[in-house]
């Protein structure tokens, strides 16, 4: 039985020891300490220590002290600071009492209480996981808002200066941005940006004066009831690491035990990182609003393009030339060296083949003649 799953505490045995316990819960709990060997060590070292306290006795004074006390006795009475000597004597017979008595046993009962925290710890998480809900619900709802811009401007660099600077201006930053300029088309920006929750509707009217709006959509998703979800197993994750460490540091026992213990630890500690980077990022999403833009420029086409000089055609000729005749050469050299063994094979063949022809017509026309 796992220390997380013992039905009895160390503080019902003691009280089993001291007959504080009702009759029925006396029974079961002697019951169970005849099968459990660490609950009968507990209740037999409670039940040693009863019975010395039980053994010792104040000793009997000496000859002298009893003739000092009834000569004390004889004597008229005086008081000591406004109290009776049997009164002094009295308080002191209880101070030595509850420092002999008293003190010892509330000291081991306190001495136990601090080596069953990590128990009572588990016992209490266990209770804690079952009563319920252990997240706190957002005060208003979690809500991930996209927006898609879709434009169209002749003042293509003037746009651009303006959307860093909206963007400078209500303190967001830009997640994402790719600018497209490839010559004779038009250039085009593509760009996600990241606006504070509060300041979306003024940064989009502010980015929809960059150029003509020719497409926009808007979606919203509420995450209300997943971050909860999210935030109550972070919450039990934690839990269970502080409970685990607590149980690491009161281990007794072999080292692939406690190994063990370590490589649970760390598996949970995994767990409550990767939640917590979920956690942050679903909190960043609810934060600032994601504004997708896409702008191109309103292009015009050249009706005149600029036509080089003749010097630089003929380099580019003279270029054009060398080139072609390198990546020429470089073909031919490759061509010989794929298929040239295999051309030489059969033209070696039909060579041969050719003579072995010729060499039995020149017979026959010997036989022939003949």
């Amino acid at each position: 039985m796992s220390r997380l799953e013992h039905p009895v505490s160390k503080e019902q045995l003691m009280a089993f020891v001291d007959g504080e316990l009702p009759e029925a819960e006396l029974s079961e709990i002697a019951e169970h300490a005849r099968t459990c060997p660490e609950c009968a060590a507990i209740v037999g070292d409670a039940r040693r220590l009863s019975r010395r306290l039980a053994e010792w006795k104040v000793e009997e004074p000496a000859e002298r002290v009893s003739e000092r006390v009834l000569e004390v006795l004889r004597q008229p009475r005086r008081r000591w600071f406004g109290m009776s000597p049997v009164f002094v004597l009295g308080a002191a017979f209880v101070a030595l009492l509850f420092v002999f008595v008293v003190l010892p046993p509330s000291l081991l009962r306190s001495r136990q209480a601090a080596q069953n925290s990590a128990v009572q710890e588990v016992s209490h998480g266990q209770q804690g996981q079952r009563s319920g809900v252990i997240g706190t619900k957002p005060t208003s709802p979690m809500v991930i808002r996209t927006v898609t811009l879709t434009m169209i401007t002749r003042e293509f660099d003037t746009a651009r200066r303006r959307l860093d600077m909206i963007v400078m201006q209500f303190q967001g930053y830009v997640d994402r941005l790719t600018l497209t300029a490839n010559p004779g088309s038009a250039r085009r920006l593509s760009a996600t940006l990241r606006l504070p929750a509060g300041q979306t509707d003024s940064g989009l009217d502010a980015l929809k004066k960059l150029g003509q709006l020719t497409d926009e959509a808007q979606s919203s998703s509420d995450i209300t009831s997943q971050y909860v979800d999210l935030n109550a197993r972070l919450v039990n994750a934690r839990n269970s690491e502080q409970r685990l460490l607590g149980l690491l540091r009161d281990r007794t026992g072999n080292l692939q035990d406690v190994v063990a213990m370590e490589r649970e630890i760390a598996s949970v500690r995994e767990n409550i990182e990767r939640m917590e980077v979920q956690q942050n990022d679903l909190n960043n999403k609810v934060r600032y609003s994601t504004i997708q833009i896409e702008l191109t420029e309103e292009y015009r086409a050249q009706l005149e393009q600029p036509t080089p000089g003749t010097g630089a055609q003929l380099r580019n000729a003279f270029v054009d030339g060398l080139r072609s005749a390198a990546d020429n050469t470089l073909g031919i050299a490759v061509f010989l060296l794929r298929y040239g063994p295999a051309l030489l094979i059969w033209i070696t063949c039909v060579a041969g083949l050719a003579f072995v022809l010729w060499l039995a017509r020149r017979r026959v026309g010997r036989f022939s003649i003949l």
